[in-house]
């Protein structure tokens, strides 16, 4: 009988669905399936599998950060098959609104170039678009407008499941605009995705009920005095935000204003304030690397301060109030309906 292995991230569970999905065909095809769901410190599982499925949501046009970082860890592939399906967001079951069905950017192509060093043969690699999950800035699709995106991506993924069981090679590469999905990418996994979390706030519905903590993929979320804080690991996969039952986890717009403030402010001023404290940096090319170095270390150290001085100061109750203003507490949640119930198991 061959065997598959199913690696698969998830915030809201677009990729576990897909995953079911061709999950089912390969067992119809006569495969044994086994799971293995990626989150912080996950470790590959040892043995050897006949195929390994890669399903993943799409973010900024790539690989989530906490799955590229998987990937890396996986033993010597020894030409062992893999494939690999992106989950892109889609905001409209058709093509009539303009980018209303999401980019899979480069994302197939990143993952798969990862697996090629590590000894995989690619078999297939391609995307299929599923609800957006993204509630900290766009207004999610109501529940008709949900199904008919979902009956798009499992009809989508159900296509290509058929081609693995088929055997047929389908790897797709989308790598025209390589130029622009890489640095995209490239600067959300690096600098971007820390900053989601920033923007989060838990209003006075809050009541600690721990939800967030239990359930993060990342483990980034801590309760202090009963409020949830987020660290700057935050992989920006939506799940607290899309999971709350009190729906109390919004976008502080105080927050938003006082973190594009900081981001705003001249390296310049920091190294005019060295001077004026009498720090003085050598002559020549080196000095100004050093000078520059210094500037970026205290711009981490102002937005680190700034960000534990704003949650020491939301325990105030006018303070809370006030950051809690934001736009999208009317947003509609998220969560596909089979992982939710995977996660009423503790399956997370």
């Amino acid at each position: 009988m061959p065997s598959a292995l199913i690696h698969y991230f998830t915030g809201t569970g677009n990729s576990y669905h897909a995953a079911t999905v061709v999950e089912r065909r390969l067992k119809d095809a006569g495969y044994s399936v086994e799971w293995q769901q990626v989150s912080r410190g996950t470790k590959p599982p040892a043995g050897s599998f006949d195929l390994h499925l890669f399903t993943f949501p799409v973010y900024a046009c790539d690989i989530p950060d906490i799955m590229a970082r998987y990937m890396w860890k996986l033993p010597q592939g020894n030409n062992a098959k893999a494939a690999v399906i992106a989950i892109n967001g889609s905001l409209h079951p058709t093509t009539r609104v303009p980018a209303a069905q999401g980019d899979p950017g480069w994302s197939f192509d990143h993952a798969g170039l990862i697996l090629r060093l590590k000894g995989y043969d690619i078999v297939l690699a391609d995307a299929a678009p599923y609800t957006a999950n993204i509630r900290i800035v766009l207004p999610i699709p109501g529940e008709a407008g949900q199904a008919r995106i979902q009956e798009l991506g499992d009809r989508r993924v159900a296509g290509l499941a058929e081609k693995l069981v088929r055997g047929e090679r389908s790897v797709r590469h989308n790598l025209l605009l390589a130029f622009l999905y890489v640095p995209f990418g490239l600067g959300y996994g690096l600098v971007g995705r820390h900053f989601f979390a920033k923007l989060y706030v838990a209003d006075g519905k809050c009541n600690g009920c721990g939800t967030c903590v239990k359930t993060c993929p990342a483990g980034v979320i801590k309760l202090t005095a009963g409020r949830p804080g987020w660290d700057w690991r935050c992989q920006g996969c939506m799940r607290c935000i899309n999971i709350c039952p009190r729906r109390a986890i919004n976008t502080s717009i105080p927050r938003v204003v006082l973190l594009l403030g900081i981001l705003l402010v001249p390296p310049e001023w920091f190294i005019a304030a060295f001077s004026q404290a009498g720090i003085v940096f050598p002559s020549g090319t080196g000095g100004t690397i050093l000078s520059w170095a210094a500037a970026l270390l205290a711009f981490i150290a102002l937005l680190y301060t700034a960000d534990k001085a704003v949650f020491l100061l939301e325990r105030i109750p006018l303070v809370r109030s006030v950051m809690a203003i934001n736009f999208n507490w009317w947003y509609r949640q998220y969560i596909d309906h089979s992982f939710r119930k995977l996660l009423a198991r503790g399956k997370h």
